[in-house]
């Protein structure tokens, strides 16, 4: 795996703060990869680093690391359409996915200088979303037949779950056996679930035509994206039990996709000039 270091470009916007279960948010501070009109950040790890891709003057998504003001580019070996990292364990392994020549998506877990392909049995494309502080990976993967599975990987083994109308995804995990499971009911809409004491229980954003519950922290808290019935998207957080909605200032478009046990949410704003990762704590 390729790793180049570059200044992050680090923007503050001074905003009166939103609310979430009774407590602002401090300000956001949107992140930028120099001289790239996208960036996207999609985990965060309890040390407050953050992963995601930006577009390269090149074309292609570049997977990169953004810690203290700094971001690493990661791009793993044959990526030649784009590396998509999706999370990071506060040990430093990094998980995602790549595109390889023939647009064929490979999920992979980055750990102690050491790149892993993630194949899951029967497979034949597969994506890493989440990773705990075990070093366990959740993911989704597609069969032959087309259909999307979410599996979680342990190291030793692989199991599978699979909801609603062919697409399953496990969005995150965590140690202590809390998982965020997105699903098809009626396509091309998403519900979730939070997967808790081997129970699933329902975690959709009131008012939302499709919802995706993304990152969970061993609170249980979890981040949010959903899809209003103009088709438009926006950022919720579920703390303590209660859904509280919010977009990211100047934008028209909001993501959350990160959250972990510093009450820090990461995820992605789209605004008209161009596409930012962003910062908020809750």
């Amino acid at each position: 795996m390729r790793l180049v270091k570059a200044l992050a470009v680090l923007s503050l916007l001074m905003v009166t703060p939103i609310n979430l279960h009774g407590a602002p948010l401090a300000r956001f501070h949107f992140v930028q990869c120099p001289g790239s009109p996208e960036t996207h950040l999609n985990g965060v790890n309890d040390n407050n680093e953050a992963v995601g891709y930006c577009l390269g003057l090149d074309g292609i998504f570049h997977g990169v690391k953004a810690a203290g003001g700094t971001l690493t580019y990661v791009d793993a070996p044959g990526a030649t359409n784009g590396t998509f990292p999706e999370d990071v364990n506060s040990n430093g392994a990094v998980v995602g996915f790549y595109l390889d020549d023939a647009f064929n998506h490979h999920a992979f877990t980055f750990a102690n200088g050491q790149f892993t392909e993630l194949v899951p049995p029967g497979s034949v494309l597969a994506i890493a979303f989440g990773v705990d502080e075990r070093g366990r990976v959740s993911g989704e993967a597609e069969d032959e037949q087309g259909v999307f599975s979410g599996w979680v990987y342990d190291g030793i083994t692989y199991r599978t779950v699979a909801l609603g109308f062919g697409i399953t995804a496990v969005r995150d995990i965590t140690e202590r056996n809390l998982a965020t499971v997105s699903w098809q009911d009626q396509p091309p809409f998403y519900r979730s679930s939070l997967y808790r004491g081997g129970k699933l229980t329902d975690i959709n954003v009131p008012g939302a035509i499709s919802t995706v519950a993304h990152g969970i922290n061993a609170a249980g808290d979890v981040a949010f994206s959903w899809t209003d019935d103009a088709g438009s998207d926006h950022g919720a957080a579920m703390v303590s039990g209660k859904i509280t909605k919010f977009d990211a200032p100047g934008c028209d478009m909001t993501d959350a996709t990160g959250i972990n046990d510093n009450h820090v949410i990461v995820g992605t704003c789209t605004a008209s000039e161009a596409i930012k990762g962003f910062y908020v704590t809750y």
